[in-house]
């Protein structure tokens, strides 16, 4: 399931971040995330994390590159909102 996080139903104020649970991308290879901002048309920025880029490394723009077969945890965040995705590397 996608994790979400909630803080209020303020309109125009981020209260999540869709994103699927979980990925496959093989080592060598690439995938775009491509996380929806909540309340739908709300702007903000995200920042991308891989718990283990030596299983699998993401940009700044959300391009994952499978490197090594195993699972990585990509974080993707926008101030105190936090979406993971689970990104499986294949041989």
């Amino acid at each position: 399931t996608t994790e979400m996080a909630f803080a209020g139903d303020v309109a125009n104020t981020l209260t999540g971040i869709l994103l699927p649970a979980t990925a496959t991308v093989a080592s060598g290879s690439t995938l775009q995330l491509s996380p929806v901002l909540v309340p739908f048309g709300v702007e903000g920025s995200v920042t991308y994390t891989s718990a283990t880029t030596s299983k699998a490394t993401v940009s700044s723009t959300g391009l994952v590159t499978g490197v090594a077969s195993g699972s990585s945890v990509i974080t993707v965040a926008s101030g105190d909102v936090t979406a993971t995705c689970t990104v499986t590397v294949t041989a």
